[in-house]
């Protein structure tokens, strides 16, 4: 009796080759992270802290922005990082930490995420000081989110006592990565720089106000643009808003520079709560704005400098070369005068009140360049054009 083969065997090999296939792409399927919530939103769009990307050097640990939420009907914090990769980057680092502080009635407070290397990511709050640090009063909950613009989710717990109407103000977001003798290694301040004490804030925030247009209405938030750089001194524009959108709202707007000066300028908001001023700039320098009448800040803005040096030469009778310069801003500072493709200069001196000046009795022929150093990193520092000794 002769065998009897049920259907087609190219058939069967065919079938099995997409049963593989089938098998590998729902398994490619669950290896990919399912769809993220979305994350809690800021308050009519404002975002109290911005932050550059790249000034921290961990991507997982620098902060781009964050900002308080009341979307989901309670107080949550949003810490947004560059890459969201929930552990420490340092090889010897047990934890990476994540906080957002604020003041609330003259205390400062801090909400943290703790990314462990080993265990679940755990959420604390309490007091925070540049003397004594962390000091926890007790746990909260968290959510993150990973992948680009990651962010970490944190409620605002009940037992630090804050109610409608409370001003939040000094808010700020710290990041390390690992702790040595009780030091973290500090990775990023937002807004600012690395240290994690620093002059500039975010936006002030009022509890419960989010979305409320009362019939008489009081400042609930206010925000500030502007250029992060400008090359030598002079104007730049700076805009913002007020919340709710109305006109005739004063904003006195402070621009400070790194020696502790202050300008002001008093401006008034348009109808839809607008208002932008031109304000004058000649070093490194913080602006913020405030509604007088209410006294709530925008998050600080600093805008870099970047200075400007020219030179000119001029031969002299008795063979020397008289070297002439200019600097932008018109600040102190050191003035190397360097041959090209050399890297010990020639000569030096200090510009004063915008100007410099170098006598050369005995130079070499070549190519020059003046590079100016602002005192203090009061603006960068520049590179003149060149000159040419004959």
């Amino acid at each position: 009796m002769t065998g009897i083969t049920y259907g087609n065997p190219g058939l069967a090999r065919v079938s099995r080759v997409l049963l593989i296939a089938i098998t590998l792409v729902i398994a490619a399927l669950w290896a990919v992270p399912q769809a993220q919530a979305s994350l809690p939103q800021p308050c009519d769009g404002i975002r109290q802290i911005s932050d550059p990307k790249g000034d921290g050097h961990h991507n997982n640990t620098d902060v781009t922005a964050a900002w308080f939420s009341e979307e989901r009907g309670v107080l949550e914090l949003v810490v947004q990082v560059d890459q969201g990769v929930w552990e420490p980057a340092h090889d010897d680092s047990d934890h990476a930490g994540f906080a957002f502080l604020f003041t609330a009635s003259g205390q400062q407070y801090y909400v943290r995420a703790q990314a462990w290397r080993s265990e679940p990511i755990s959420w604390d709050y309490g007091t925070w000081s540049p003397t004594g640090g962390f000091v926890r009063q007790g746990l909260t909950t968290g959510s993150v989110t990973v992948g680009g613009g990651g962010a970490a989710v944190m409620a605002v717990p009940p037992a630090l006592g804050i109610s409608e109407g409370d001003v939040l103000t000094g808010s700020h977001a710290l990041t390390y990565d690992g702790i040595d003798f009780g030091v973290p290694h500090w990775v990023d301040r937002a807004p600012g720089g690395t240290a994690p004490v620093g002059t500039v804030f975010g936006a002030d925030f009022v509890v419960g106000a989010c979305g409320q247009d009362p019939e008489d209405p009081v400042t609930t938030a206010v925000s500030l643009k502007g250029p992060a750089m400008r090359v030598g001194s002079g104007a730049v524009t700076v805009n913002g808003s007020v919340l709710p959108a109305r006109p005739d709202v004063e904003v006195e707007i402070t621009v400070r520079t790194g020696s502790g000066k202050d300008t002001s300028y008093t401006v008034q908001s348009e109808a839809d709560g607008s208002f932008s001023r031109s304000v004058a700039i000649t070093e490194k320098s913080v602006v913020k704005a405030v509604a007088t009448e209410s006294g709530l800040s925008s998050q600080s803005l600093t805008v870099n400098v970047r200075a400007k040096v020219r030179i000119k030469l001029r031969n002299l009778r008795n063979g020397s070369v008289l070297v002439t310069g200019t600097t932008s801003p018109a600040l102190p500072g050191r003035v190397l005068w360097l041959r090209m493709g050399e890297v010990v200069p020639s000569a030096r001196t200090n510009a004063a009140n915008g100007r410099f000046r170098f006598r050369l009795r005995k130079p070499r022929s070549g190519r020059y360049e003046a590079v100016y150093i602002p005192f203090k990193a009061r603006a960068e520092r520049a590179i003149s054009n060149k000159g040419t000794i004959r």
